[in-house]
């Protein structure tokens, strides 16, 4: 992830998902669980070993985003 941001438009996604993940204080509930009843489950291991290197990186790269997302919205909570 950039600090000049100017990838935000790959980034959107995940910035979306951890906000609709995330806890609101007006309910204590995050968006997802109020409209589904249930939280998704983010960044699952996977059950083996995966077969393609590059996906480690993507991988690497969405935990990355989805730390930073939600560290934003904690701070801005």
């Amino acid at each position: 992830m950039t600090k000049d941001q100017d990838d935000w438009v790959n980034l959107l996604p995940m910035a979306e998902f951890t906000y609709n993940n995330s806890v609101t204080t007006g309910n204590s509930r995050s968006p997802f669980y109020t409209n589904y009843g249930f939280h998704p489950v983010a960044m699952n291991p996977a059950s083996t070993e995966s077969l393609n290197p590059a996906s480690k990186v993507y991988a690497h790269w969405m935990h990355t985003v989805y730390d930073g997302s939600r560290k934003g919205l904690e701070e801005a909570q």
